[in-house]
């Protein structure tokens, strides 16, 4: 029987790539995590004034927790150890959404962590439920 990639696997891989081509659009440098238990990238802003021009690279890192889907309404779920995992950083966090339209072509929607989002998961925690659900419109395109 030969081994096989289920469509959340298929997902999750085409996400990272759109996520991975989106910071590099937008003057991100994406670096993967290897071993990744709730950031999936560490990214550093590229500060270069433009395309083809030499710019410093940012001390900073930002982690980056990324969901993919491909459903119509483009809605990703968190759990509760993944909302523990974005509170619990040390360091600037973030939530991306990447909302697939087939194999070759996406949306890259984000949110930082700041104090609403912080206490938005907080009261996630706080509550009996088992998971929490984000779509685009609970985000903000990756071009802002």
């Amino acid at each position: 029987m030969p081994k096989k990639r289920n469509a959340a696997q298929r997902i999750g891989a085409i996400g990272e790539d759109r996520f991975r081509l989106s910071c590099q659009e937008n003057f991100i440098i994406p670096n993967k995590v290897e071993h990744d238990f709730g950031f999936d990238f560490l990214c550093q802003p590229d500060l270069a004034a433009g395309f083809g021009r030499t710019g410093p690279v940012s001390g900073v890192f930002v982690g980056f927790s990324v969901r993919a889907t491909d459903r119509d309404d483009g809605r990703i779920r968190l759990n509760q150890a993944d909302a523990e995992c974005l509170l619990a950083a040390q360091f600037p966090t973030g939530l991306a959404l990447v909302k697939l339209n087939g194999p070759k072509s996406a949306a890259v929607y984000f949110r930082m962590m700041d104090a609403a989002f912080i206490v938005e998961l907080s009261q996630f925690l706080a509550s009996a439920k088992k998971s929490k659900h984000f779509t685009p419109k609970d985000m903000r395109p990756v071009a802002e």
